[in-house]
């Protein structure tokens, strides 16, 4: 079985790898662009080929969120809006965190490839798309193929980007890293060169968006920084183009961004840090030879036994030779000018402006009144961007400087490339090394039964979790059957004695807006009962009946759907008539 397994991984990636080169050879790339890209992807994607999942810090969460948008398609409900899986009382789990990349996963487990098996097929594909997107971004910045092969290789085997596969299972970043260089490529265009390109930057936001709402904060934060940079070459066509995008992001993403308003002032979010405790040590930065282990300390003062908080060795070497060739002025005056001075050196000093806002010297203690900070969690989460700005420096620097020494292009790229491998080497085979998890088929332990993380607000959870399932009654009603299916939706059946005034049913499903009950046909009313579950208030003239519960689309839901439907054809029919422009 093992071996089947093993044979079903290599051939996926084998079949991936084949696409990617068959894509490349249309677009004229050479063999080496396409050897170096595929040895990036697969050592990026080797802890991935076994029968067995390591232990990682949101693991059950991630795949508990697959399996319920499993649950909820095979019941038609779609787009998913509430989780009910392993039992939870209806969290509002997709609304709150964005969840479209994962109906990926989900559909591999309808098809019925088990929730492991699903899950490393999506990890390759985002170690796919972080190689390809982070080569296309660099060479049209840089306007050289080389320094986009390099950059790919430096930021897609980035520790900080392996460990929030592998260690954090933080599947929300990851997939927002993957956009992250488009969206430096889309702003690059519109502010800098052709502003034409504007929806570049726009694929990129709604990427970030529907993968990870704090990486989207951060991003804008740092999109409002280059806009301040470069604010000498705005006009009004670029400034049109930029106003363009940011109200097409927000129509395409209509469907998510409504319910997200709606549900946030009643939604309790997982758990509140004090983020100056999460601050980086400078000696943890850029370290190299680091494990695939251990938390965030909290700031208990020390680094022992913390998980790796390193962008890794290769790009701080990187960025130190950066600084050397911007000083002696290798380059010549052109590339000087596209790859230093505006890519260079801008992406220099925003990602040491990151790396800065993540370190211990960073004046979180006194911001921590500021309560919109409190978002970020954690001071280290600035290493989502700091990793790609800082790529792109490193990578300027291994190259010129390999040049100065006499270097010929192909030979300096082998030796760069090889470099990042190196560089993750340590680390990726510490990954075998973690705890195992979950093996192949353990499909009931892919389903988490904690409710902590986006309750109903004032919800005491621990309370709830001991009186999970329960059904609560007015004493003169009987229960005579409950129906209770895998997308929230109750049948329940009773009876009476005599008519039952003042009576309920109360089920242990959150009373989040859009929830509907019915009395054979007649629609009942709704109100918070214990712990802001449903209570149903039964009327006084029946003895017996059936009573329905479900979840359906709110209107203010649907009109936004239609927002985004009607976005996205405008956004094709622009990007059509864009294309077939002379």
């Amino acid at each position: 079985m093992r071996f089947i397994i093993y044979c079903c991984l290599l051939l996926i990636l084998v079949i991936v790898i084949y696409l990617f080169h068959r894509h490349y050879k249309k677009n004229n790339e050479s063999p080496d662009t396409i050897f170096l890209l595929s040895i990036i992807i697969l050592v990026s994607s080797l802890p991935l080929i076994n029968d067995f999942t390591q232990y990682g810090h949101d693991l059950l969460f991630q795949l508990d969120r697959i399996e319920n948008i499993k649950d909820n398609l095979l019941s038609g409900n779609f787009p998913v809006r509430m989780n009910y899986s392993g039992g939870k009382p209806g969290v509002a789990t997709p609304i709150m965190y964005p969840e479209l990349f994962l109906y990926i996963p989900a559909i591999m487990r309808i098809l019925g490839l088990p929730p492991v098996l699903s899950s490393k097929i999506f990890n390759i594909l985002i170690n796919l798309s972080c190689t390809l997107v982070a080569y296309y971004s660099a060479k049209q910045i840089t306007k050289s193929n080389n320094i986009g092969i390099i950059f790919s290789g430096i930021y897609s085997l980035c520790i900080y980007r392996l460990e929030d596969i592998y260690l954090r299972s933080a599947t929300g970043e990851a997939l927002a890293m993957v956009f992250i260089p488009l969206v430096m490529l889309g702003i690059y265009h519109v502010l800098c060169e052709d502003e034409k390109k504007w929806p570049i930057l726009v694929i990129g936001l709604t990427g970030i968006l529907q993968s990870h709402i704090i990486s989207l904060f951060l991003t804008g934060c740092f999109l409002v920084l280059f806009f301040l940079l470069c604010i000498k070459n705005l006009n009004k066509a670029r400034i049109f183009c930029l106003i363009k995008s940011f109200i097409l992001v927000l129509c395409l993403n209509m469907w998510y961004i409504i319910p997200l308003i709606m549900y946030y002032n009643i939604v309790e979010f997982p758990f509140k840090i004090e983020i100056y405790r999460t601050a980086v040590y400078p000696n943890q930065m850029f370290a190299t030879f680091v494990k695939n282990a251990g938390q965030d300390l909290w700031g208990t003062g020390r680094t022992n036994e913390e998980m790796p908080l390193s962008l890794g060795g290769v790009i701080g070497i990187g960025l130190l030779f950066f600084i050397y060739i911007t000083y002696i002025n290798i380059s010549n005056e052109n590339e000087k000018t596209v790859l230093i001075d505006k890519a260079g050196k801008a992406s220099l000093l925003l990602g040491a402006f990151a790396v800065f806002a993540s370190s211990v010297f960073f004046p979180w203690f006194a911001l921590k009144q500021v309560s919109i900070l409190n978002v970020i969690q954690f001071s280290w989460r600035f290493f989502i961007i700091a990793a790609p700005l800082l790529s792109l420096s490193a990578s300027i620097g291994f190259f010129f400087l390999l040049k100065r020494f006499g270097f010929h292009d192909k030979n300096a790229i082998i030796i760069i490339v090889f470099i990042a491998v190196a560089g993750s080497a340590f680390y990726i085979d510490s990954i075998m090394e973690t705890k195992t998890s979950l093996t192949w088929n353990m499909e009931d332990d892919a389903r988490q039964s904690y409710i902590g993380d986006y309750r109903y607000k004032g919800t005491n959870w621990k309370s709830v979790m001991e009186n999970s399932g329960r059904i609560a009654l007015s004493r003169n009603i009987d229960i005579k059957n409950v129906s209770k299916s895998k997308n929230g939706r109750y049948t329940i059946s009773f009876e009476s004695n005599s008519y039952i005034d003042n009576s309920y049913v109360e089920l242990p499903i959150f009373n989040f807006p859009g929830y509907v009950a019915f009395l054979d046909n007649a629609k009942l009313p709704i109100e918070n009962g214990t712990n802001n579950f449903i209570r149903i208030n039964l009327p006084g003239n029946i003895t017996r009946g059936i009573i329905k519960l479900y979840y359906k689309e709110l209107n203010i839901f649907i009109f936004g759907n239609i927002i985004s439907i009607m976005a996205l054809i405008v956004f094709i029919i622009i990007n059509r008539l864009s294309s077939s422009a002379p």
